[in-house]
């Protein structure tokens, strides 16, 4: 496999290569582990000095949760970051702002997630306009073959960045599989992936504002005013079984959203939506684990946000047109940022929401949201059209159910989601493994190997319940790191 990503870097090109200009120069799995890291490193201050400074203020609440993900690896993190650079450095600088966002892709598709590699195919061609660099129409190509699971690239993306014809070229169909036995020919034969379809998010082009900067953002959501990209209907059994085999102790949630799926492919929904969800349990148990999972097996990006103590609603209902931090509401902020219609938006600790409705409350909000009647014509007050949310894919999050406001239960379907079994401290352990390798950027095989005694240690204070989930991948990472450097005694209390 690694052979069919390899590609001549242009004549001349150094192995120091800036860290702004490695989304330029290496697909992101190519390019070195430690210059990697440092481009982690270095785009991680960049967003904390960014998120210090007092002029930056109003972006703070919205970001920190970001950069703390991105920092822990999250994908779809650097994907979100990607979309905010201007509002989160106020750049004066284009070719500066561009290797920000192309940076902060590069790393999300480093992380392995498909939706940045697309996105990084539209920020390498608006980066060379031109397109004339050979080794940077090889990258795109080689990035559009990544892509085959997502059928063709919709033609408003071609037209946007206004490269149809060249894209069309560079859009190569997948690889031939191996030979296979007649049997297997005939046994596959037929089997079609499902349509990718669209729907138009806004009921209309919104007004244009005074203001120059609030113009420019108002121009760039006018593109869901055209039809945006649905993800179909997954398959529910090869769904259901990547998840169970994560999160075995979770298997009433998996098996409904397994029925849920089922129900979906018989009735021939054409695209992806499941009903909101509510998911409950202890804190550690690896919840907001599952929901980035089941967005994974899905085949489709997350957005995020947290209602704990939330003072207001701007972080899911946007900040409205008239003020110096006008934004549009979350879910078409996800929309925007990924081309896609029906993304799955998680709200975490939504039993811990502030009761103070002076400024907006993120409850009743999220009310109207999930109301499929109010969801398909919510009123956004930045753009000032409504917008149809109704395919938006909800996931809820919450430690105490009694907590949890009774409108907001009757809309969602309540999973009650218990804590790893002793049983379960091996799939455990793989999934701290996979994360960690995901988060730098390697394979599992190149993490530092865990010695046995060490493991069984693990393995017992784990089974007497003196360890959560979230603890044993915190310990996990400590032991890691302890293998790097000197021996460790592990000792029993």
């Amino acid at each position: 496999m690694a052979e069919d990503f390899q590609f001549e870097l242009p004549e001349g090109t150094s192995e120091a290569v800036p860290l702004l200009a490695l989304w330029r120069t290496y697909l992101p799995l190519e390019a070195d582990h430690a210059d990697a890291e440092r481009l982690h490193g270095t785009l991680l201050a960049r967003c904390r000095a960014a998120l210090a400074d007092e002029k930056r203020r109003e972006w703070t609440h919205q970001y920190t949760v970001l950069v703390e993900a991105a920092e822990m690896g999250d994908a779809m993190a650097w994907c979100e970051l990607a979309g905010g650079i201007e509002h989160l450095f106020a750049c004066q600088d284009a070719p500066l702002a561009t290797d920000l966002k192309g940076s902060c892709l590069w790393l999300a598709a480093r992380g392995r997630s498909r939706w940045a590699n697309w996105m990084l195919v539209g920020a390498l061609i608006e980066a060379e306009s031109a397109l004339t660099a050979e080794a940077h129409l090889d990258m795109i190509g080689h990035l559009c073959r990544c892509l085959p699971n997502l059928g063709t690239l919709p033609e408003q993306f071609m037209r946007r960045v206004g490269v149809e014809e060249r894209l069309k070229q560079l859009w190569l169909p997948p690889r031939p599989a191996p030979q296979a036995d007649a049997e297997s020919e005939e046994e596959e034969e037929g089997i079609e992936a499902p349509p990718m379809n669209g729907m138009v998010v806004l009921g209309a082009m919104p007004p244009m504002p005074t203001g120059r900067d609030d113009q420019a953002l108002v121009k760039r959501y006018a593109v869901l005013a055209e039809p945006v990209l649905l993800a179909p209907v997954p398959d529910a059994d090869v769904v259901a079984a990547e998840l169970l085999a994560q999160f075995p102790w979770m298997a009433n949630a998996v098996d409904a959203v397994r029925i849920e799926l089922a129900l979906a492919r018989h009735c021939g929904a054409r695209s992806l939506r499941l009903p909101p969800l509510l998911l409950v349990g202890d804190g550690g148990i690896g919840k907001s684990r599952l929901a980035r999972k089941l967005a994974a097996a899905l085949g489709i990006p997350m957005g995020q946000v947290s209602a704990a103590g939330s003072s207001d609603n701007r972080a899911l209902a946007g900040t409205a047109r008239g003020w110096g931090s006008m934004c549009p509401c979350l879910p078409l902020t996800v929309m925007l940022r990924y081309q896609l219609a029906n993304p799955m938006v998680l709200v975490d600790e939504v039993d811990k929401t502030s009761s103070d409705r002076r400024n907006g409350a993120i409850v009743d909000t999220l009310l109207t949201m999930l109301e499929p009647t109010t969801a398909r014509e919510f009123p956004d007050e930045a753009l000032l059209v409504p917008a149809d949310l109704g395919r938006i894919n909800w996931v809820l999050l919450a430690n105490d159910l009694d907590l949890v406001p009774p409108l907001l239960r009757q809309r969602c379907r309540i999973m009650r989601l218990g804590p790893p079994r002793p049983q379960d401290f091996d799939v455990l352990l793989v999934g701290c493994l996979d994360d960690l390798a995901m988060e730098y950027g390697c394979e599992v095989e190149d993490l530092p190997e865990l010695e046995g005694e060490l493991v069984e240690a693990m393995r017992w204070t784990f089974a007497t319940g003196r360890m959560q989930a979230r603890q044993l991948a915190a310990l996990v990472r400590r032991m890691l790191g302890a293998a790097t450097s000197a021996p460790m005694a592990f000792v029993r209390h």
